[in-house]
């Protein structure tokens, strides 16, 4: 019986390093996929101006998202001068913290809401399960 007066064990600490083995190799690999897609958005320039507008405006014209999410896409690509370089330190630093192991929650949180965002961006372009038969 755990004494009544001791502080409650932190889940990963209740989970022991049975489970925390594969989740901070998911965590490196996962790190080590965005920095990946992040150098590959710095040799294409997506992070300049110009080249937020065309990847923006590109994703805009192609996709079969709803309207709305097209409507917000060519928004932001007007901003492209100062949301592509926010967005470039945005995904270094998710990087960082995943491949660190620093603030790994928050880190976590942000590149499911990037992958969200590019997975509803993408819709009808990319995704293999939506090629027809």
């Amino acid at each position: 019986m755990a004494d009544a007066g001791a502080p409650p064990r932190p889940v990963a600490a209740a989970a022991g390093p049975a489970l925390l083995a594969p989740l901070q190799l998911l965590r490196v690999m996962l790190g080590v996929v965005l920095a990946s897609q992040l150098w590959d958005n710095v040799s294409h320039d997506n992070f300049s101006a110009d080249g937020f507008r065309r990847l923006a405006e590109g994703f805009a014209e192609r996709n079969t998202a709803p309207a709305a999410w097209d409507d917000l896409m060519r928004a932001l690509a007007d901003h492209g001068a100062l949301l592509g370089p926010l967005q470039a330190v945005g995904e270094a630093a998710i990087v960082a913290c995943l491949l660190t192991g620093v603030a790994v929650a928050p880190a976590a949180f942000a590149f499911a809401g990037l992958l969200a965002a590019l997975t509803l961006s993408e819709l009808g372009i990319y995704w293999p399960w939506e090629l027809p038969p």
